[in-house]
């Protein structure tokens, strides 16, 4: 399934960088067990994890591994395999509608009488979780991803990362990545060109989340006017500490 990072894509529209309000999906340690967080910046919430719709995890070599989700009724905590390089996550919060300019409400456009305005919101992760992980070509079939074209594993704090945005599997020109989503927000990188490429300056000595945030417009469609995508890729840096 996994091939190193090639990509010959397409170019897409432009994006945006995520607003103060979103909350992305990220895997993070929490009391030594890798834990799918849902949050704010360094704030961790609670979440229904039924949200918590598809985890996969892939070997080095890009074969599938097993990767065990256990639900609680306010998160949910993974056991993948001890050969897991990669872990995708995937979690759906479900249908939005709201009249122009009013408050969101849950719920489809067509079941609320009034609104005019639609959205479905799925948010993404790809865990980068051991050196040497490969990639596919072609993305991972996510709606929006951050794909790295190096190993970030093999970084340190302040170094250049380059990556490509996909939506839907093709470039997207015009993003601005949140760099460090867990520390300050307002560090962006610079825009993503055509081919939907720029470099990540890498803000923290361990764990890294890259964040975004689009709105892709959808026609013909009963409930919805556009799917919100939030997406981070997230890794921690080899970093030694003093014992």
């Amino acid at each position: 399934m996994f091939k190193k990072v090639s990509i010959l894509l397409s170019v897409a529209s432009a994006c945006v960088a995520i607003p103060a309000s979103a909350h992305v999906l990220y895997l993070a340690q929490r009391v030594s067990q890798p834990t799918l967080v849902i949050g704010f910046s360094s704030s961790d919430e609670a979440y229904d994890a039924q949200k918590i719709k598809d985890v996969k995890a892939f070997s080095i070599t890009g074969e599938a591994v097993p990767v065990v989700v256990t639900r609680s009724a306010d998160h949910a905590v993974l056991a993948p395999a001890s050969d897991a390089a990669v872990i995708v996550s995937t979690a759906d919060y479900g249908f939005y509608a709201r009249k122009q300019g009013a408050k969101w409400q849950k719920g489809k456009r067509s079941t609320l009488p009034g609104t005019d305005e639609g959205l479905h919101a799925l948010k993404y992760n790809v865990a980068i979780e051991k050196p040497g992980a490969s990639l596919t070509s072609h993305g991972l079939g996510l709606g929006l991803e951050i794909v790295p074209l190096e190993d970030p594993l093999t970084k340190k704090r302040g170094d250049h990362l380059a990556v490509r945005v996909l939506l839907q599997g093709k470039p997207l020109a015009g993003a601005r990545i949140i760099e460090n989503f867990l520390g300050n927000d307002s560090v962006l990188s610079a825009p993503t060109n055509a081919e939907g490429k720029t470099d990540i300056t890498l803000q923290n000595d361990k764990l890294n989340v890259l964040a975004l945030e689009y709105d892709q417009p959808v026609t013909n469609d009963k409930d919805i006017n556009f799917n919100r995508y939030a997406t981070s890729l997230s890794f921690s840096l080899v970093h030694n500490e003093a014992d």
